[in-house]
């Protein structure tokens, strides 16, 4: 059987639907900082990308997109909240609706996993650290990209992924993103060490494996968030054999640091 595909569209009377080519146009305006730089980026001239930033601002209602002329360095664009609220939820309408797709004309028996994304409602992970976060920044290169994410607690994390993953993904500075990290992938230290990916926090709870001598490892839960009260989100968890975590003298209520690699984290959105 041919499979089939979906697509979401958006249209009122008078104006020509709005698709996925002008979100990505959306994303790229997120990503680059002008409107001339995104239209470049996705094969538009600087006309159809201001024509496609005319629609999709009737077609809201309300301006997406804010621009600035002239100056010293030439002109800017971003996105506005409502531009990226817009984006968001888009994404999540075309997530719903090629689920509903599937589940009409495909097998039913759950999520399926397409170009290494799950599609089809919630799901569940083995990562044991889901952190929730908001993109502030993105270093694009021509096959690599540092994604840095503000994520629940104030700290910030550095994921290094692909340039394709990237683009797939739609991330630029405002969008919303979870930052999977295995535990056995966060390394526990003394506090003090700076760097990109150390993370201060307070120990919540240690669980250690009994019998296993100097195999045993150990759990530990940082909470990560602001000293002066809990954050949702702000729980990180660690994996470490028993030695180390005797070594920093680890407990409930004392301070440790957690490092791990910008390689390490994986990226995802809904």
């Amino acid at each position: 059987m041919t499979a089939i595909t979906s697509s979401v569209s958006l249209a009122i009377p008078d104006l020509a639907p709005a698709g996925i080519e002008h979100v990505r146009l959306l994303e790229a305006i997120g990503r680059e900082g002008s409107i001339s730089a995104a239209a470049r980026a996705i094969g538009l001239s600087y006309k159809a990308a201001w024509s496609r930033v005319s629609a999709l601002n009737t077609l809201a209602g309300r301006p997406l997109v804010a621009s600035q002329r002239g100056g010293a360095e030439g002109g800017g664009a971003a996105l506005t909240p409502e531009g990226i609220g817009f984006v968001e939820a888009f994404r999540r309408l075309e997530a719903e609706t090629a689920d509903a797709v599937r589940r009409l004309f495909s097998d039913p028996a759950g999520p399926v996993l397409e170009k290494g994304h799950v599609r089809g409602g919630f799901f569940r992970t083995s990562a044991r650290n889901a952190l929730p976060g908001v993109v502030i920044d993105v270093e694009d290169g021509p096959l690599n990209a540092l994604v840095r994410l503000r994520i629940a607690g104030g700290q910030l994390v550095e994921a290094a992924i692909t340039r394709a993953s990237l683009l797939e993904l739609g991330l630029f500075p405002g969008r919303h993103a979870l930052a999977l990290i295995k535990a056995p992938f966060v390394h526990l230290l003394p506090p003090g060490e700076s760097g990109s990916n150390r993370l201060l926090g307070r120990v919540v709870s240690i669980e250690m494996e009994e019998g296993r001598g100097a195999d045993a490892r150990g759990e530990v839960t940082l909470d990560i968030g602001p000293p002066d009260g809990p954050d949702i989100g702000a729980r990180l968890v660690a994996v470490a054999p028993v030695s180390r975590l005797l070594t920093l003298g680890l407990a409930p209520g004392t301070a440790a640091m957690a490092r791990f690699e910008p390689s390490q984290i994986i990226l995802a959105t809904d």
